[in-house]
């Protein structure tokens, strides 16, 4: 089996750093809006289920 190239790797992963970054900072975004610290949580979830799209 060929070894991958650096840029290969690198290139591998971004889809997925893309992903938990418009997440997290989707669910960042939205939290300032919860009326309780537990609605965070939820808020997390939702901008996973939204970027993933």
């Amino acid at each position: 089996m060929p070894e991958a190239t650096l840029l290969q790797l690198i290139q591998a992963t971004m889809p997925a750093t893309v992903f938990v970054f418009i997440s997290v900072e989707g669910a960042s975004h939205y939290s300032r809006y919860a009326q309780t610290r537990s609605n965070i949580g939820t808020a997390t979830i939702m901008a996973s289920s939204v970027s993933a799209r």
